[in-house]
């Protein structure tokens, strides 16, 4: 069975990053139409993201979501839950923005379920 993945990516000001985990993505060995990437930024002004986001959206199916910064202690918790609130697939995967994902990642996870 294949599984389909909602990735949940928080973020807060670290465009930057996000290249390297949507590149990671965008060379996945699983099938692109079965995953979904959510980008979720927790400052609502990051016009990087944005960039980021148009560098790879024709790519795989993907979404940002941008929040006015909360200034709760658990703010990447109130974030994470954004993305698990919103996501639409059966599985779900949490990432940072900082992480560099083999080629593999995901087929690895669906197999080992």
């Amino acid at each position: 069975m294949t599984a389909k993945f909602s990735i949940i990516i928080p973020d807060y000001n670290n465009s930057d990053l996000f290249l390297n985990i949507l590149y990671g993505y965008a060379k996945q060995s699983y099938d692109n139409d079965q995953f979904e990437v959510m980008l979720i930024d927790n400052n609502f002004n990051c016009k990087n993201l944005v960039n980021c986001y148009h560098q790879y959206k024709d790519k795989f199916y993907s979404s940002i979501f941008f929040r006015a910064k909360f200034k709760s202690s658990f703010s990447l918790n109130l974030v994470r839950n954004i993305g698990v609130n919103t996501a639409n697939n059966e599985s779900t995967v949490f990432s940072d923005s900082g992480c560099i994902i083999s080629p593999d990642f995901l087929f690895d996870i669906n197999k080992s379920n």
